[in-house]
């Protein structure tokens, strides 16, 4: 393409698509998922009865543990 730019710029931006336009969309509503991490984080620590590892509150939570 580099070589099209420099011996024939015309055909090239005649022959290249159209530029799409970015859209960038937040899926995630954090301040939710903040409330809700909190929520199933506090369930979890109020029924445990020995202190829980950082690997085990990972899978607690869906994490990747």
């Amino acid at each position: 393409m580099f070589w099209l730019y420099l011996h024939d710029p015309k055909w090239l931006e005649k022959n290249l698509p159209k530029p799409t336009a970015v859209v960038y969309k937040n899926s995630v509503d954090w301040h939710e998922r903040d409330i809700e991490l909190v929520n199933v984080t506090t369930k979890l620590l109020d029924r445990q009865l020995y202190p829980i590892s950082r690997t085990e509150l990972d899978k607690a939570l869906g994490g990747h543990g």
